[in-house]
């Protein structure tokens, strides 16, 4: 059994970027919020839900017994951003609680979840060890991005990098 397929049990696919592959991966989300991006067909089939709390936080307990050393986590599924900046928050302190040796946490990150979270939100969630936002910018064009029923305009994108 991988770690991936002990922390994500076979319900859904499973992405993650490619810098991602020796990290723990626990689920915050399932699906996508936006979900309506032409090009993108990673989430279609799934309905956006936010774990439960109590679910993430036995989930992490779990792991945190199985591998204590982790260093690295990515948090699944699509724009886990845009969750309230408080539970997020509350996410990152457990899991510097569980894992002593933590350095970062990554995840998914859409231009409007970032937006949307304060400058005062979104130093707290980094001095919190949150470090890599993976945010799609598809393209600088306007047209294009109408096109791709991409969510946000250019201008949003360069806001949120």
């Amino acid at each position: 059994m991988s770690l991936l397929d002990w922390i994500l049990p076979d319900d859904g696919p499973r992405f993650r970027p490619p810098g991602e592959a020796d990290s723990l991966i626990l689920r915050a989300a399932h699906g996508c919020p936006w979900n309506r991006c032409t090009f993108c067909g990673m989430y279609k089939d799934i309905p956006y839900r936010a774990v439960p709390e109590a679910e993430f936080a036995a989930a992490a307990a779990r792991a945190a017994r199985q591998w204590p050393d982790v260093t690295r986590i990515f948090l699944a599924d699509g724009d886990v951003m845009g969750l309230p900046a408080s539970r997020l928050a509350s996410m990152l302190r457990l899991l510097g609680d569980l894992f002593p040796a933590l350095t970062r946490v990554n995840l998914y990150a859409n231009g409007s979840s970032i937006l949307a979270k304060s400058r005062e939100e979104l130093a707290e969630l980094k001095s919190l060890k949150l470090h890599t936002l993976y945010l799609g910018l598809e393209s600088g064009d306007e047209t294009v991005l109408r096109r791709v029923h991409k969510r946000e305009t250019a201008a949003e994108m360069a806001d949120a990098g």
